[in-house]
């Protein structure tokens, strides 16, 4: 029979992950009401399981107490036998509270105390929450990381049933939400997924090092904080980890981020809790003046590939959708880059299923898939380079069409520039020349 200490039930292992549960707020299906009111003993444990009892249920049916071991409380002793030899043993637990300890006596807490001294314990006393400890480290060096500040039940500890402090235990605040340098080439995503390229140990029924990217589409809502992540080479996709470093962007089309395995809502200035939102043209905060509609529609469908529109760097918001059609699908998208490869259905290839279009600068388009019912291809951007939509005739399309539509940057007005220093001494001196002339200021 181990000791159970009252007042800390849990051993720190469940301790751990009871916490955790209930701090990520994964508790309220506890709050249901029970079917049936669950009636815990109002009388200490010692009282019902007596010195020679708890032997048994700690060494065996054939243990007993060995009373002679002082002193009470502090330490059960039992008897056992060791090479066909009596002994006493402990495990080192104290007595269970509530056992008698002597005339008017009993245990609490491996102390012999007095009846009289046992009616403070029956005195419920409440928890009480101390102060809130010091902020911890950012979880990431720039692009929005997120900290952790704790505070203990402690002031007071509650005692002898009393109720538990009732709110937070932590709390999180948003940090480092500077933009990371232009050179970095891998997303606080794609950095955790490219941690197992070389992971050999865990896949091996694969051949050599995988390149791992994240995988967005096809991840329900409540798995965006798993790091899912796909074999570039294979197109296979697995949970690497149940959860992503804490304020890794839920989405790359959403500026929420992830805390402890959840989606919290952050503005588009990264910081949780923020209102702020993108413009049709991505400025934080902006009005959606800085950038204007590009839209149309493309029917003039021939054989293999052809360009349907550049789309430039910098658009944002781009959407493209296959309309109308009948009989079967003979059309498809496609997407060329600047050196003339291609990153969507090139060299006659066409992806079946829904995907994530990886571009540089971070940027990825979801492309609905070549079978699916209505071909869609849709991002937020901005693009870092321009982009060629394509289209793919296979057949012969009947009533189809193409819609697309986009946002580009607005031109900035060019500000004139200041006359230079050279230019305004000429000017002085060419005024100074027309002042002496004989006919200057005559009328």
């Amino acid at each position: 029979m181990a000791h159970v200490d009252p007042e800390e039930p849990w051993s720190p292992c469940s301790a751990r992950f009871i916490t955790d549960f209930l701090d990520n707020g994964y508790g309220h299906c506890l709050l249901d009401k029970p079917e049936a009111p669950l009636n815990l003993p109002v009388t200490f444990p010692g009282k019902d399981y007596d010195a020679d009892r708890q032997c048994q249920l700690t060494f065996g049916p054939d243990s007993h107490h060995c009373p002679q071991l002082p002193p009470p409380c502090a330490a059960l002793w039992c008897s056992g036998h060791l090479n066909g030899h009596a002994m006493c043993q402990t495990k080192h637990s104290p007595w269970a509270d509530g056992t008698p300890c002597g005339s008017a006596q009993a245990c609490m807490g491996g102390r012999c105390l007095h009846v009289d001294q046992l009616k403070e314990f029956n005195i419920p006393q409440a928890g009480g929450w101390g102060s809130w400890g010091p902020w911890g480290d950012c979880s990431r060096t720039c692009g929005g990381g997120v900290q952790f500040s704790s505070r203990d039940c402690t002031r007071p500890v509650p005692r002898n049933g009393g109720k538990y402090c009732e709110g937070r235990r932590t709390r999180f605040r948003s940090c480092n939400t500077e933009n990371c340098p232009s050179g970095s080439a891998l997303t606080f995503r794609e950095e955790q997924c490219a941690a197992y390229n070389h992971r050999t140990d865990l896949f091996k029924s694969f051949p050599g090092p995988m390149d791992w990217v994240p995988r967005y589409t096809g991840v329900a809502p409540r798995d965006q904080c798993k790091l899912t992540c796909q074999a570039r080479a294979l197109g296979y996709y697995y949970v690497l980890e149940p959860r992503v470093a804490d304020g890794t962007p839920c989405s790359p089309d959403s500026s929420s981020v992830c805390v402890q395995g959840r989606c919290i809502h952050a503005g588009c200035d990264r910081i949780i809790g923020s209102k702020k939102k993108f413009d049709k043209c991505m400025v934080c905060g902006g009005n959606g003046s800085s950038c204007s509609k590009q839209s149309g529609s493309f029917k003039k469908f021939r054989y293999g590939y052809s360009d349907v529109v550049t789309i430039p760097a910098g658009a944002t918001h781009i959407l493209v959708r296959q309309q109308g059609g009948s009989g079967p699908r003979s059309i498809y998208l496609a997407l060329k880059l600047p050196d003339g490869s291609y990153a969507l259905n090139g060299e006659y290839t066409l992806m079946p299923s829904p995907t994530d279009v990886v571009l540089s600068g971070a940027v990825s388009l979801r492309y609905s898939g070549a079978t699916a019912a209505s071909e869609t291809l849709s991002g937020h951007g901005p693009l870092a380079q321009p982009l060629t939509l394509q289209v793919l005739v296979a057949g012969n399309p009947q009533n189809a069409r193409l819609r697309y539509s986009f946002f580009v940057p607005r031109p900035v007005p060019s500000t004139p520039r200041p006359p230079s220093q050279d230019w305004l001494h000429r000017r002085a001196q060419i005024l100074e020349i027309i002042r002496k002339r004989p006919w200057a200021g005559r009328k």
